[in-house]
């Protein structure tokens, strides 16, 4: 953080370099007696639908998607952490960075046992298991 601190106070980029730097020991909590994070990845279209949905404000970036789509994304979380029982003891949704805190912010009320973790906070040794993606039905019929 004291590298960070003097070029930015941004409280959610200085949580994020901090997160970034604590890579090791990340990994070290959502590594399984087998060595595999397993996790679940967004589809990429979904993926790019909230980085499309960040918006820079005067309180900084933020999320802005409109409720029902916001609502569907959790909906689909749910889902797939429920379809996946190997992982419902502890969800981890992988994501890119910049994603990463914002859909934190968006799914911790609703599924508060769900870790969201960016690329960036995983060891370059880690053993990433992808068990499931999260899709949008709905999304993906109207993006034609």
């Amino acid at each position: 953080m004291a590298d960070e601190a003097p070029k930015n106070k941004d409280v959610d980029v200085l949580t994020e370099s901090v997160r970034r730097h604590l890579a090791r020991a990340i990994t070290s909590k959502y590594t399984t007696e087998q060595g595999q994070v397993p996790v679940m990845t967004l589809h990429p279209r979904v993926e790019e639908l909230v980085a499309n949905s960040l918006l820079q404000t005067d309180q900084g970036v933020q999320l802005v998607m409109d409720p029902g789509t916001a609502s569907s994304l959790i909906s689909e979380i749910a889902n797939a952490v429920e379809g996946h029982p190997e992982v419902a003891a502890q969800p981890i949704l992988l994501t890119s960075p910049t994603s990463r805190r914002h859909l934190y912010k968006l799914t911790s009320r609703f599924i508060p046992q769900l870790a969201v973790l960016s690329h960036n906070e995983l060891t370059a040794e880690a053993r990433v298991q992808s068990i499931a993606t999260v899709e949008m039905r709905a999304e993906m019929n109207h993006a034609g």
